[in-house]
């Protein structure tokens, strides 16, 4: 789903917000086939979100990667539990 999002969208850069087990499973194929596309792939690493305290720091994650101007569109496709929500 996000490399079809990115043919439709078109965007410049892609955050990939992975926990360390997704990144280990689909990150270097994704990456690649999002570069392949032209776009900028940047990686953000976040815990599970297990506890409050994860949950505050996987928003402070996001918050600390999209500038104010910035258009965002989410791909919670395969998104982990209760992580869309947040």
């Amino acid at each position: 789903c996000p490399v079809a999002m990115s043919r439709f969208l078109c965007p410049s850069e892609v955050l990939l917000i992975m926990t360390k087990e997704a990144h280990a499973k689909h990150y270097e194929a994704l990456e690649g086939e999002l570069r392949q596309l032209g776009v900028q792939v940047r990686d953000v690493r976040i815990p599970v979100g297990a506890t409050e305290g994860e949950m505050w720091r996987i928003f402070q994650q996001i918050a600390d990667n999209v500038e104010p101007e910035d258009v965002v569109a989410f791909d919670i496709t395969h998104a982990f539990r209760h992580l869309p929500l947040l």
